[in-house]
């Protein structure tokens, strides 16, 4: 059996990507200000087990915003990726055809 090309929908591929990163941070925007709103909400109490409690938030949600810049840049450089392949190919194309 022979090798196959590989087939990549770049429609399919500049629309997801442009879906994900315009709907606010491919939803991580979401998990974060949830987080803030944890920390918001926990006004009135005071203590050890409090801070502690605050202080993982807190960290939780700086986690969740790099993961959320990180894929945000991975969607990023897959759609550039599209875009190079989809350049050779049309470059390609060109070339047997002329």
């Amino acid at each position: 059996m022979g090798k196959q090309n590989i087939a990549i929908d770049y429609g399919k591929v500049q629309q997801l990507s442009a879906d994900i990163s315009t709907s606010n941070g491919g939803g991580f925007d979401d998990i974060v200000s949830d987080y803030e709103k944890l920390t918001d909400n926990m006004t009135k109490s005071a203590g050890e087990m409090f801070e502690a409690v605050k202080d993982q938030i807190t960290a939780e949600k700086e986690v969740v915003s790099a993961m959320s810049k990180a894929c945000l840049q991975l969607v990023g450089s897959i759609a550039t990726a599209a875009q190079s392949f989809q350049n050779v190919d049309e470059a390609m194309r060109n070339m047997m055809t002329n």
